[in-house]
């Protein structure tokens, strides 16, 4: 696996001043360092989109296309970005292989440092209460087998935070994820998800589930106990099939998929999940943006049966989740691309900050651990912010 910290290319530190120079701006980078495109300016735009519109504007654009749908119809306020955008950049570089769309605007210096100071933290102590009644209807109900619920933390800071500050940050501590950020005027949304939605290319497609948690241990050999256990957690190993399960069936109009073999164990600085890659050949016309709307929500984000799941999640989460949780990514001109799930994110708005993540809430759920999960999966963003903060 690849250090970011040892191979970050020259000009990709060079251009990640210009995300503080300029309005909208992009970034995505896969956990192989296979690609890493950058986005800066604007050449087209659009907004609060159907699928109809979505594919009929991704047509016309010359440069790849970086955006997100929303998870749900909810709105957030008057939100540009988690409300649903995606954004056709002036100027696009895969910094792996150079292609370059547009003209590259010249280097920026570092802009000014602004002291940045946490004003005020604001969590959900009564997280617990409120998704109580769900658990005892997932005991009672055998036609409702699991939800995904979240919590947001809301940090309230003195200055707005710094886009290029906040890249390097997410390169360097979190070097094994996926990378994605999109900025426009005063906002920014920024996530080190583990988890792909869909990647689309030249004809194959590949997904997967990742379901079932269980933190890091601090030595190796309690870091092998834990794996151990996580293979042996019956909750855990359930949760998991129902998504792998989901997946696969809505995939097979599109798809010809290949076996799937037993899960394997995926690890984050923090946390390690059960999972399990899913591949497969299209066997019918089709565009990524039909595979992102037939697979999202997974059972992963959302649940099962789909409908009551979100439904509940409305009901129960505080507030709209916009972009955390859904899909968020990049399409190039000839309809290639990959978008991924919006975990372990933070979104950004003048000198407001929410924080994002959830847990699978089932029958056999204990509501202590899953909050505890649910805070140990908010330490990536926790630990990028604070490193921005100058208290």
């Amino acid at each position: 696996m690849i250090d970011r910290d040892d191979t970050m290319q020259p000009q990709t530190n060079q251009l990640l001043n210009n995300f503080d120079y300029y309005q909208d701006g992009a970034f995505f980078s896969d956990p192989e360092h296979h690609i890493e495109l950058i986005g800066l300016g604007q050449a087209s735009r659009l907004q609060n989109f159907t699928l109809k519109e979505l594919v009929v504007w991704h047509q016309q654009q010359t440069h790849p296309v970086f955006g997100g749908v929303p998870f749900d119809q909810q709105l957030t306020g008057t939100s540009q970005l988690m409300n649903g955008t995606m954004l056709a950049p002036a100027y696009v570089i895969d910094t792996v292989t150079g292609t370059e769309w547009g003209h590259r605007p010249s280097h920026k210096p570092a802009a000014p440092v602004r002291p940045i100071h946490l004003l005020r933290r604001t969590t959900e102590p009564d997280w617990q209460n409120r998704v109580a009644p769900v658990l005892r209807t997932l005991q009672t109900d055998a036609q409702k087998q699991k939800v995904v619920l979240g919590m947001q933390e809301q940090w309230k800071l003195s200055a707005p935070l710094r886009a290029s500050d906040l890249i390097r940050a997410l390169l360097r501590d979190q070097p094994h994820t996926y990378h994605f950020f999109l900025k426009h005027h005063d906002e920014l949304f920024l996530s080190a998800t583990p988890e792909r939605l869909v990647r689309l290319h030249q004809g194959k497609l590949a997904t997967a589930a990742v379901a079932g948690s269980i933190r890091r241990g601090t030595t190796t050999s309690e870091d092998q106990r834990l794996k151990s256990a996580l293979r042996a957690d019956s909750k855990n190993q359930a949760e998991h099939h129902l998504v792998v399960t989901e997946i696969q069936r809505r995939l097979r109009p599109w798809a010809h998929l290949q076996s799937v073999a037993a899960p394997q164990i995926l690890t984050t600085p923090q946390i390690q999940h059960l999972y399990t890659p899913i591949t497969g050949s299209i066997t019918q016309q089709t565009s990524l943006w039909q595979l992102v709307t037939a697979l999202h929500p997974t059972p992963a984000l959302g649940g099962v049966p789909t409908a009551w799941a979100q439904a509940t999640i409305q009901a129960t989460e505080r507030w709209p989740r916009g972009l955390f949780a859904a899909p968020v990514g990049y399409a190039l001109p000839n309809g290639d691309g990959e978008f991924v799930i919006g975990i372990r994110s933070l979104w950004g708005h003048d000198q407001q900050v929410n924080l994002f993540a959830g847990a699978g809430i089932l029958a056999a759920s204990t509501l202590a651990a899953e909050a505890r999960e649910i805070q140990l999966k908010t330490q990536p963003m926790q630990q990028i912010l604070k490193e921005q903060i100058d208290d």
